[in-house]
């Protein structure tokens, strides 16, 4: 009677400690090709290349091996700065980058990076958004900018406590597009 209890009782915990395994992981630092091992943004691409913003630069990871953008003062066209702190893509297939109050798209054909002026300061940018009407949306510490790519006018959003349609806060972390086109 016992060990048909004790038998019962592994077949009942065998689905419950193979739920418990862990998923497949694997590190990637340095040593494997990473500009450098503080990693701020991890974005996939439609493609399914991991691009990683560093302190040290934007990485793709293709699964085997690293290719690495940084900045290099010499180049106009290199990565503008040296810490990606966000990262999306647009409807082209084009990267998005921002970092300390600046915004630029990286060319999937050239692997040019395209400069974009705003004028937030060096407010640290926590999020960036494309949405769908091709306006690229930039979360920062001191409020929401949109950018619109067609005609490269920027739109500034604040908190305001007396408009309730108002951001809550200036601090905006993290964007979202739903499936109804809400941000």
């Amino acid at each position: 009677m016992i060990a048909a209890v004790l038998l019962l009782a592994l077949v009942l915990l065998c689905p419950v400690l193979h739920a418990e395994e862990y998923p497949k992981m694997e590190r990637l630092t340095t040593e494997q090709g990473l500009s450098q091992n503080s990693v701020f943004a991890i974005y996939q691409d439609r493609e399914g290349f991991l691009w990683l913003g560093t302190r040290d630069g934007l990485n793709r990871y293709d699964g085997y091996g690293f290719m690495v953008f940084r900045h290099d003062p010499l180049d106009s066209e290199s990565l503008p700065w040296t810490s990606v702190m966000s990262i999306t893509e647009d409807s082209d297939g084009n990267i998005w980058l921002a970092s300390f109050g600046r915004l630029c798209r990286l060319d999937r054909h050239t692997y040019r990076f395209v400069r974009v002026s705003y004028g937030v300061g060096n407010s640290l940018v926590r999020a960036i958004q494309g949405d769908r009407s091709g306006n690229m949306w930039i979360g920062t510490m001191n409020g929401l900018v949109r950018y619109n790519t067609h005609s490269g006018r920027f739109a500034y959003f604040h908190a305001n406590r007396a408009d309730p349609r108002a951001l809550a806060s200036d601090t905006v972390i993290s964007l979202y597009e739903d499936h109804d086109g809400l941000l």
